[in-house]
């Protein structure tokens, strides 16, 4: 178990080295990520209930909402919420990575 974040790291292989970039709107762990025409959209996962909530066992609600970063302005913006699964997304795994 651990904290839900909402910070980004971007790799740059040529320089070898990790550097961050605008946080997400949402703190989230367990979430999916995918790059859709230089795009990057993180969906699901599980998101705190309150500030104080930090842990995925019992503190947590699964997330339904989508955010995009768009990485030629350095913004996130919020889509709309999903609505499969009841209006919840799966928790999809513990780390993602996708080259943009």
């Amino acid at each position: 178990s651990g904290c839900n974040l909402n910070s980004v790291e971007r790799y740059d292989p040529s320089m070898d080295a990790w550097s961050a970039i605008a946080s997400m709107g949402e703190r989230r762990s367990h979430h999916g990520a995918a790059t859709i025409g230089g795009l990057l959209y993180v969906f699901g996962g599980f998101t705190p209930r309150s500030a104080s909530s930090c842990n995925s066992d019992g503190g947590d609600r699964a997330g339904n909402g989508y955010e995009r970063y768009d990485p030629a302005t350095g913004n996130w913006s919020t889509l709309a919420a999903n609505n499969l699964h009841g209006g919840a997304m799966p928790h999809l795994g513990y780390h993602t990575s996708n080259a943009l």
